[in-house]
């Protein structure tokens, strides 16, 4: 019998998730980076779930393998930076956050850009 491809596992998971099944999700994307390690997005989204199930310990090892393959998604920073204040790992944050501009391209910055202002609103109080 032969095993479903990544590329339909990864569509399971997608569904999974949309429709609320995390396990089933999570089982799904943990298929695909077995079947392609390099597969950044399923990275994330192992990653995505664990932090939905408050599980800090086990989303920072899936974000960092995520941004090992894909260093230019600031999404995913922003996951490993939450994960990192949940998991009250501040020095994760001084030592790694400094190190992730890549290709000239400051993530802190990015980071204040993108998501500081999503998370404050219009009114600019938190």
């Amino acid at each position: 019998v032969r095993p479903l491809s990544p590329a339909t596992w990864f569509r399971l998971g997608t569904i999974s998730m949309q429709l609320g099944r995390w396990e089933t999700a999570l089982r799904a994307f943990s298929e695909v980076v077995t079947q392609e390690p390099e597969e950044q997005d399923a990275w994330a989204n192992v990653g995505a779930i664990h932090m939905r199930n408050k599980k800090p310990a086990e989303a920072y090892p899936a974000l960092v393998q995520s941004l090992k393959y894909g260093r230019n998604n600031w999404k995913v920073w922003t996951s490993k930076l939450y994960v990192c204040l949940d998991s009250q790992q501040e020095w994760i944050i001084r030592h790694e956050w400094p190190n992730a501009v890549d290709d000239g391209l400051d993530f802190f910055e990015l980071f204040l850009e993108q998501v500081y202002p999503a998370e404050v609103g219009d009114s600019g109080a938190i």
